[in-house]
């Protein structure tokens, strides 16, 4: 049996504190929508849980050596 260690990462862009959990063993995320989106009315900009912003989140995360394993959120 093989264990698996996630986080929950609540920080968009990456901190100190990821490089802390690569170093304990940590290999994957569970990442989260942003809580206090801005007013989509006026926005022309991809949603956060549209293709092109998940595919930048999982790529930053792969970058610091992190597997997105899923995304939460509160209902």
């Amino acid at each position: 049996m093989k264990m698996r260690f996630a986080e929950i990462l609540t920080e968009p862009r990456p901190t100190p504190f990821w490089q802390v959990l690569r170093q304990m063993g940590v290999t994957e995320a569970v990442g989260v929508l942003p809580r206090h989106p801005m007013d989509w009315r006026g926005a022309v900009i991809d949603r956060p849980w549209s293709y092109a912003p998940l595919a930048v989140y999982q790529q930053m995360l792969r970058e610091e050596g992190l597997t997105l394993s899923c995304i939460e959120d509160n209902p």
